[in-house]
């Protein structure tokens, strides 16, 4: 992702932060045309932020008065996949520029690591003992003993450092026995939760801390533990968290809900024509399309632009202007396999047999146009340069 990552941040926090105020986004319209207009937004993550300003002031506001007022909050974002959850954290960690109001920003993301832990409770203490980098350095151990100095003093490191290994699956530099295989279980997750709980205590004393967790559906359950051990043991401290994930928090977990919804056109629209902006003959019903078969979600929108360029449907001629080569008849099939906008169950056929195709995939060889006819029945289809995708 382009933001800076939160271990860049969090270098060379100031030891005395400052009272949190209204942060700015910097990610304005102005600088998202100047960027990489030689090569390709589409592609990329450099889009606008739109439609969720009231979301994000929410957000700030439930953080800077946590850690302001040293109380303890948490706010739960869910909402469908490609809703906007993950933009709406990035835009979060600019507002409060961890790095300039001396706040220390943990990021926990809902990606698996083949090397770290795999649950989430585990990934928090990894994140919070030093990141991935732990797992890559020469010597972990004494890397995280290090850490651990630094949280609880000299004389419980060793201490803490038996469960963290053990959470960790990092081995001591003393124990010589390589042909030990056996896997350790890990603690129940309450145990393990208050743990956590208590080293982010030990953190929080030391400053501000925002904890930022983008939870799977399937964590749901670990989170919430978490979060009710967090409840207790950073009461008094100045700490927010906030969860990103699809599913809605379980009911008496006691954190703030934010709910994000489908954005409304006018949103989605001021969207589109930014991301177009500066591509030459789009035909007048391209916006309009677009829009309706995104149906409020951001992510689908970004899809079926990119669909559009890996497609060749928006191509850049030699002067470098940014172009739309399928002709104004093509719209229909731009954004798919030209199916109908109304719902359909899975396995149905739409009116008149197989699926339409626009006309670039119908140019198709035999047996690719059969493998593609079969799949529009199922959603929206694009082939990219042989790779066949079905949203």
């Amino acid at each position: 992702r382009n933001p800076p990552t939160p271990a860049a941040a969090r270098a060379g926090a100031p030891s005395r932060p400052r009272p949190m105020g209204r942060g700015g986004v910097r990610r304005t319209w102005e600088e998202f045309r100047e960027a990489g207009r030689a090569e390709t937004n589409l592609l990329g993550q450099s889009v606008p932020f739109v439609g969720r300003r009231t979301e994000l002031e929410s957000l700030y506001n439930a953080l800077r008065d946590a850690l302001n007022a040293k109380r303890v909050r948490s706010v739960w974002v869910h909402g469908e996949a490609g809703i906007g959850k993950t933009r709406l954290v990035d835009e979060l960690h600019r507002a409060v520029a961890p790095h300039r109001r001396g706040v220390h920003w943990l990021a926990v993301g809902a990606g698996e690591s083949l090397t770290g832990p795999a649950t989430i409770v585990p990934r928090v203490l990894l994140e919070l003992v030093g990141g991935d980098a732990v797992l890559h350095d020469a010597a972990p151990w004494q890397r995280v003993q290090a850490a651990l100095r630094d949280l609880v003093g000299a004389d419980h490191a060793p201490e803490f450092m038996q469960v963290v290994s053990l959470l960790l699956g990092i081995r001591s530099p003393h124990d010589t026995d390589e042909g030990n295989t056996q896997r350790i279980r890990e603690p129940p997750v309450e145990v393990s939760a208050r743990f956590v709980a208590s080293l982010l205590r030990s953190r929080a004393r030391q400053g501000p801390l925002v904890l930022a967790i983008e939870a799977p559906p399937e964590a749901a359950a670990d989170v919430s533990a978490l979060l009710a051990a967090l409840g207790g043991a950073l009461d008094g401290q100045p700490a927010a968290v906030v969860v990103a994930c699809r599913e809605p928090p379980s009911a008496g977990l006691g954190v703030d809900v934010l709910q994000l919804e489908p954005l409304v056109d006018q949103d989605a629209v001021a969207l589109l024509l930014q991301l177009l902006e500066g591509v030459e003959a789009l035909p007048s019903a391209l916006v309009e399309r677009v829009v309706e078969r995104a149906r409020g979600n951001p992510e689908r929108l970004l899809d079926q632009l990119r669909g559009m360029m890996a497609g060749g449907e928006i191509a850049r001629d030699d002067s470098g202007v940014w172009r739309w080569t399928a002709g104004g008849a093509e719209v229909e099939g731009l954004v798919g396999a030209g199916r109908s906008t109304q719902p359909r169950r899975p396995g149905a056929r739409a009116s008149g047999g197989l699926p339409r195709l626009p006309e670039r995939l119908a140019r198709l060889p035999a047996e690719h146009r059969a493998i593609v006819e079969a799949a529009a029945v199922f959603g929206t289809v694009f082939w990219f340069d042989g790779v066949l995708s079905v949203m």
